[in-house]
C-alpha cells in the first residue's frame, strides 16, 4: 500500500495510523544496519517460549505412546513463530506512544526501542505484522480438521488484538489473561491436536498451571511499565489493581502455579522419571519451568507503600532528599550484593545517591 495512495488515505481514516498524504518514495535496498534493526524489532529471543509450548503438546502425545507426525510439528511450529513475531511487530506499532513515554525500559519491557529511536519507520512494524497475519491465516487453512483451525484462528485473534484496535485487550486489564491463554493453553493444545485426536485431561491440567504462571509473569512485567502505561492511558491489570495488590497477586499466582505442578507430579500426571518416549515431555516441562521462573519482584521498583522495593534507612536522594517515593525521577533498585536502594551509577533521569 503506497502512503500517498487512495488506499493509504482510507487506511488513515480507518485508524491504522498510516500517513494519508505522504508522497510515495522509490524503494531502496535496506542497509545491513536496517536489516539488523528489523530483526531486533521482532525480538526473536522470545521465540524460545512458544517453541517450548509447542514441544509440550508434542511431548504429551509422545508420552502417551503416539507416533509423532513431524509434518504436524512443522506446521505447529511455523504457526507459533509467525503468530509470536506478528504479535511483537504489532505491539511495537500500536504501543509506540507508551514506549516513547517509557524513560526506564528493561530488557523485557518497554519495547525494542527501535521505533522510539527512529531507526526504522513505524510503518515497517505495521507492514511486517500484516504480512505475518496473512501467513498465519494461510497456515490455518492448511491445518487438518475444523477444531485445529478454530484453535488457530482464536490464537491469531488473541495475538492481534492484544494491542491492536478496536479490542486493545492490554489496555483493558485483559492483556495478561490474553497472553497466557494464547501462549500457554492454545499453542500446546493445538500442537497436540495436530498429532492426535481429542485433548487429554493431563495436557489441560498442565496448560492450566502454566496459564497461572504466565498471568503472574505478565502482571509483573506490566508493573515494570506502571508509570509510562498510566501516562499513555493503558489500563493494565497492574495499573487497575495498584502496585501493592499487583505484587501480592503475582506472588500468589506464582505459588499457585508451582503448587499445581507439584500436585500434578504427586498425582502421577507428571512423572519425575522418563519412560519410553515420554522423556521429551519431561524435558519440555523442566525447560519451561526455567523459562517461567519467578520474575524478580524487585523489578517493580519505586512504588513505595506497595512494599516491593524500599530504600535503606541510611540513603536519601542527593537532590530532593526523599526516599524515592515522592519524586517520579527517584526510582530505587536492588543494588549489587542484594541491598535495596538507589542505583550506585544511576542513569541520567535518576538523582545521585548520598548517605543520610
Amino acid at each position: 500500500m503506497e502512503p500517498g495512495s487512495a488506499a493509504g488515505a482510507l487506511a488513515g481514516k480507518a485508524g491504522l495510523g498510516l500517513p494519508a498524504t505522504a508522497p510515495g518514495r522509490p524503494w531502496r535496498r535496506p542497509s545491513r544496519a536496517q536489516v539488523a534493526a528489523f530483526a531486533r524489532l521482532g525480538r526473536p529471543q522470545f521465540l524460545l517460549n512458544s517453541m517450548l509450548l509447542v514441544t509440550l503438546g508434542m511431548s504429551v502425545a509422545a508420552y502417551q505412546g503416539r507416533r509423532l507426525e513431524w509434518g504436524g510439528w512443522v506446521l505447529a511450529q511455523l504457526f507459533a513463530w509467525c503468530t509470536h513475531l506478528m504479535t511483537h511487530y504489532c505491539n511495537e506499532y500500536f504501543d509506540l506512544e507508551a514506549d516513547r513515554l517509557n524513560a526506564d525500559p528493561t530488557r523485557l519491557t518497554g519495547g525494542s526501542r527501535i521505533l522510539v529511536g527512529g531507526v526504522l519507520s513505524p510503518l515497517v512494524a505495521l507492514s511486517a505484522s500484516l504480512v505475518l497475519l496473512f501467513a498465519d491465516l494461510a497456515l490455518t487453512v492448511a491445518m487438518p480438521g475444523a477444531s485445529a483451525r478454530f484453535l488457530a484462528l482464536l490464537g491469531v485473534a488473541l495475538a492481534w488484538f492484544y494491542t491492536a484496535p478496536p479490542a486493545r485487550l492490554n489496555y483493558r486489564a485483559l492483556g495478561e489473561a490474553d497472553c497466557a491463554l494464547g501462549l500457554n493453553v492454545i499453542l500446546p493444545v493445538l500442537a497436540y491436536r495436530l498429532q492426535a485426536p481429542g485433548i487429554p485431561a493431563a495436557l489441560l491440567a498442565l496448560a492450566a498451571a502454566l496459564f497461572v504462571m504466565q498471568t503472574a509473569r505478565m502482571t509483573v512485567m506490566n508493573l515494570a511499565d506502571h508509570d509510562s502505561d498510566l501516562l499513555a492511558g493503558k489500563r493494565t491489570l497492574a495499573n487497575v489493581l495498584g502496585p501493592g495488590p499487583a505484587v501480592r497477586l503475582y506472588a500468589g499466582l506464582q505459588a499457585a502455579g508451582y503448587a499445581a505442578l507439584a500436585g500434578l507430579t504427586a498425582a502421577g500426571v507428571v512423572s519425575l522419571l522418563p519412560r519410553a518416549a515420554g522423556a521429551g515431555h519431561l524435558g519440555a516441562i523442566g525447560a519451561y519451568g526455567k523459562a517461567a521462573a519467578p520474575y524478580p519482584s524487585w523489578r517493580c521498583r519505586g512504588h513505595g507503600e506497595g512494599g516491593v522495593v524500599g530504600v535503606r534507612a541510611d540513603q536519601r536522594c542527593g537532590v530532593c532528599g526523599g526516599d524515592g517515593h515522592g519524586d517520579r525521577r527517584c526510582r530505587p533498585r536492588r543494588l549489587p550484593g542484594g541491598e535495596r536502594g538507589f542505583d550506585r551509577d544511576p542513569p541520567p533521569q535518576h538523582h545521585p545517591v548520598v548517605a543520610a
